[in-house]
């Protein structure tokens, strides 16, 4: 399990926007409390999945592109 704060470290995006990917159902999370700021734990599996797709979806206009694909151009 991850925290925003790592899985946007490996996606190489703000914790903003995995909380997006989590609301848009492209990343797996569950909220570890019940309140309403409770933090979210995202599983590895699902953010293995997410940046699998980031890797053979080109970078779109606005899209920066992740920590691994700058390494790769």
């Amino acid at each position: 399990m991850l925290t925003t704060r790592q899985a946007a470290q490996r996606l190489g995006v703000t914790q903003r926007q995995v909380r997006r990917f989590v609301e848009a159902g492209q990343l797996t999370a569950q909220q570890i409390g019940d309140y309403p700021n409770a933090p979210w734990v995202i599983t590895e599996e699902s953010l293995e999945r997410l940046v699998a797709a980031r890797a053979t979806d080109p970078p779109r206009k606005g899209r920066r592109p992740t920590a691994s694909e700058r390494s790769t151009a």
